[in-house]
């Protein structure tokens, strides 16, 4: 189960905690707003094809970059694919020896969402996971709630780059002011949560709180600029923070941090992580142990994990009976990876992808996808699901190469016999969920036809009810 959630082998986690074999990767600063999501993943990994075309397109993509950000109206739609691309090579052969795990960086971008299709956010998304998300993904909340809102990215997606003071014509006409997008969501759905307590007064202040912080020019630049003549420089009062006049942009750190450190909040995101992780509706004393390390650690993300990860409640979910629906991006990375897939090119994925209903940086609105496994359980879903299973371990995935005589050899079972087939994929991927009916089913698959029995018979256990599950 950890192996799919979190990208690394389960038995391992617990040494890899406590080693401190988590290296963050901070030594990409750079605020160029183009492709860069995965270069560490084309350095360090070596696939069967692609790899050169994909540097070569991110070196074509940098160099429009430094010549204007006009200049992407020709690689637009090679910049979105790219980033789902990578994602996709993320997911599939990453693993917590480079600072995260794929899923766990999918639901801190998740909960931090922007719209890839949106504008200016087709050439930044890359960059705000790389530099905004990714550096943070198991270090202080305050830092990654940090670097989010001073990202060029967030600012554009909740409109924050046109909250100012407000601007009036000569006849008293409004020509712009506040808006209180980001301000509405900080609180909502970054940190201490809808259900707070917090006031539109509260919204309205901490919207002021981030006036002029915005982006420098999404001509020529693209770049997070805070302009001070645009702030408003009054006192403000946010659910129990006072904040001094004048502040300046140090408005804005100070509910950030305020907010980051509130006990609403530590409640809110262990809630969120026990909800992914573990359960749709998380046990409270799993919660409660998870907040109580956040706030003893000074919001370490990387404490929390290790005490839901070394809680009883997680384990049962793991190698129990587990009823947790996986999302869509869930289950095609760990079917990709059961069967050890060669991914060279993104769109028959994507495509399946989209048809589950889980587009890659495509949720539209700032809540994000659901966490709730129920809420991925539908016909439409399902039935995209097996066939998806079925073609993959067929090899009819364009992009995704399988060799499953040889992943199955490497499970210990034997191509030719379906038995032997099921009991290796049950035992190295469902651990061990199959019923005897479902094994007994899968022995007698017949031989003789195309695709080819290995190919069925796996195809089949990924399209089980065991492999839908966490």
């Amino acid at each position: 189960a950890l192996d799919w959630w979190l990208g690394y082998g389960a038995h391992k986690v617990v040494d890899k905690y406590h080693s401190g074999a988590f290296p963050i990767n901070r030594d990409q600063t750079d605020q160029q707003f183009v492709y860069n999501l995965t270069a560490q993943v084309f350095r360090n990994h070596s696939l069967k094809a692609g790899t050169d075309i994909r540097r070569q397109k991110l070196d074509d993509v940098a160099d429009s970059f430094s010549r204007g950000f006009w200049n992407f109206n020709r690689v637009c739609g090679g910049v979105t694919y790219d980033t789902a691309y990578a994602a996709m090579l993320d997911g599939c052969i990453a693993s917590f020896t480079k600072g995260y795990g794929p899923f766990f960086l999918e639901n801190r971008m998740n909960e931090a969402n922007v719209y890839l299709q949106d504008d200016f956010l087709r050439f930044s998304t890359a960059a705000y996971e790389r530099d905004a998300v990714r550096p943070f993904v198991l270090g202080k909340f305050r830092d990654l709630l940090r670097a989010t809102a001073n990202h060029p990215a967030m600012m554009f997606y909740l409109d924050n780059y046109l909250s100012t003071v407000s601007v009036f014509n000569q006849q008293g006409v409004l020509l712009r002011g506040l808006n209180e997008n980001y301000g509405r969501e900080l609180l909502e759905l970054h940190t201490v949560g809808v259900d707070a307590g917090y006031t539109q007064t509260d919204v309205y202040e901490a919207a002021v709180c981030f006036t002029g912080w915005g982006i420098d020019n999404l001509s020529t630049g693209g770049n997070f600029q805070y302009r001070p003549q645009n702030h408003v420089n009054t006192a403000k009062q946010v659910f129990g923070l006072s904040i001094a006049a004048n502040g300046g942009k140090t408005d804005g750190d100070r509910l950030i941090d305020y907010v980051a450190a509130h006990p609403l909040t530590a409640r809110r995101l262990c809630y969120r992580l026990a909800e992914r992780f573990v359960s749709d509706n998380p046990p409270t004393a799993l919660v409660d142990a998870c907040a109580a390390t956040y706030q003893q650690n000074d919001g370490d993300i990387k404490a929390v994990m290790e005490t839901l990860i070394s809680a009883p409640e997680f384990w049962e979910e793991a190698f129990g009976r587990s009823s947790k629906i996986k999302t869509p991006v869930e289950y095609v990375y760990s079917a990709l990876r059961g069967v050890d897939a060669q991914v060279s090119t993104a769109d028959t994925v994507r495509t399946h992808l989209t048809n589950m209903g889980m587009p890659l940086y495509q949720c539209i609105p700032p809540t994000g996808y659901s966490n709730r496994g129920i809420d991925w359980l539908n016909p439409t879903s399902q039935l995209t699901r097996i066939n998806f299973a079925l073609d993959l371990a067929a090899g009819r995935i364009t992009g995704a190469a399988v060799d499953l005589p040889t992943t199955i050899r490497n499970m210990g079972g034997v191509p030719e016999d379906p038995r032997s087939v099921a009991v290796a994929v049950d035992a190295e991927i469902l651990g061990k969920r199959l019923s005897a009916e479902a094994l007994n089913t899968m022995s007698r698959v017949a031989t003789g036809t195309t695709p080819t029995l290995a190919a069925k018979v796996f195809g089949l256990c990924l399209a089980s009810g065991p492999m839908q599950v966490k």
